[in-house]
């Protein structure tokens, strides 16, 4: 049964898009959430990761494909044929949300980038990332979703085999939960090098909080954390923004309740470039 909070968020604050949830054939325990947008074929990686993943037949992955309706032509021309194939690929339908099996894994594929489905003007990932944080929050409140933990990731990454066996009960004191990550050093040297600074940036800044005593020494990237998803109802979600959603949900969940660190294989992130 959904404690107060959840069915208080599920009222009053959770997208529209959970009262078109399709019916699961069974309860899974597992669930995983990612937003894509201007992807390419290489996502394939990213699935066949998935399916290597221990506990993966037992999960839901929540593919939100979205575009915002202020977003270049382009970048909408990019999603459509991305969608096209992605269907192909896991013989889903043309639906709003389409349920659908491939290689073992159950995945909902949910169209926010077709002409009258995209996102509303100067909305991006912080709402993509709400939706499917909803939807999971929904099916956990209806005993459909069994695990209170939500995994987030992004496109672009190869998941460790023990990802989801690692998180921790469904009674652990925790907020969130962080995976350790890497990133793939790829393309022109120039390309790598920037990516070998940007990673010791990262790494950099979490060390300095660590050395001044602050509270907030952790990595907020949105491919490497998990959320207990009664906290993530006391804080009302993702916020609605086109960047930095991963950072300020986590620091409102850190108000909640502590994190912890999981000990697993690094989730490998691909340096591919990005015009943000």
């Amino acid at each position: 049964m959904a404690s107060s909070v959840v069915s208080s968020y599920l009222r009053g604050y959770a997208d529209p898009l959970i009262g078109a949830l399709p019916a699961l054939s069974r309860p899974l325990h597992h669930i995983i959430c990612i937003p894509l947008c201007d992807e390419d074929a290489r996502f394939l990686e990213t699935l066949e990761s998935l399916t290597q993943v221990e506990g993966s037949a037992d999960a839901l992955v929540v593919l939100i494909v979205n575009g915002a309706e202020d977003a270049d032509d382009s970048l909408h021309r990019r999603n459509e044929a991305f969608l096209i194939w992605l269907r192909a690929l896991l013989g889903s339908s043309d639906d709003a949300l389409s349920i659908c099996e491939w290689q073992g894994l159950k995945l909902l594929v949910v169209d926010c980038a077709t002409e009258g489905r995209r996102l509303p003007a100067k909305q991006g990932v912080g709402l993509a990332r709400k939706m499917a944080g909803d939807l999971a929050l929904a099916l956990y409140a209806a005993g459909t979703m069994t695990s209170p933990w939500m995994s987030c990731t992004d496109a672009d990454v190869q998941l460790p085999r023990d990802y989801l066996t690692a998180l921790p009960p469904a009674e652990a004191p925790h907020a969130a939960a962080l995976y350790p990550f890497r990133h793939i050093l790829e393309g022109s040297p120039t390309q790598r090098d920037a990516m070998l600074r940007y990673e010791c940036y990262l790494h950099y800044f979490v060390l300095g909080m660590r050395w001044a005593g602050s509270p907030y020494a952790y990595h907020s990237i949105g491919s490497s954390f998990a959320v207990h998803l009664e906290r993530y109802a006391a804080v009302r979600g993702f916020p609605r923004r086109r960047a930095a959603e991963d950072f300020y949900l986590l620091n409102k969940l850190k108000k909640q309740a502590p994190f912890v660190q999981l000990e697993t294989d690094p989730i490998l992130i691909r340096g591919r470039e990005s015009d943000r």
